[in-house]
């Protein structure tokens, strides 16, 4: 790990659960329970600084690969809240953005 608060932080998770539905639209939740409070709260922080990392890539990656918007769109409604001890993680795609991928 390249920090030890990180390391620390991840070291706390307790159980991670993913939740993928696929109906008229995609949508994404991944549950992870932590030790405590603070444990969540510091997550919280940890995955809101890799979420904007990512959401910054994506834009560069949709600038070369149109085709791929619908993740994008995915990658860009995500968000985290925290509840007690456990972090939640969603994100969601219309699917009629899906649909445009593969009319093409």
């Amino acid at each position: 790990m390249p920090d030890a608060n990180m390391k620390k932080t991840l070291e706390q998770i307790q159980t991670v659960t993913i939740d993928l539905k696929v109906d008229k639209d995609v949508k994404l939740e991944l549950a992870m329970d932590l030790e405590n409070e603070q444990a969540a709260k510091d997550m919280v922080t940890l995955v809101n600084g890799g979420l904007e990392f990512v959401k910054i890539q994506a834009k560069v990656v949709l600038a070369q690969q149109p085709e791929l918007e619908p993740l994008v769109d995915l990658v860009g409604s995500m968000k985290s809240t925290t509840k007690e001890k456990s972090v939640v993680i969603s994100g969601s795609v219309e699917g009629a953005a899906i649909d445009k991928v593969f009319k093409k």
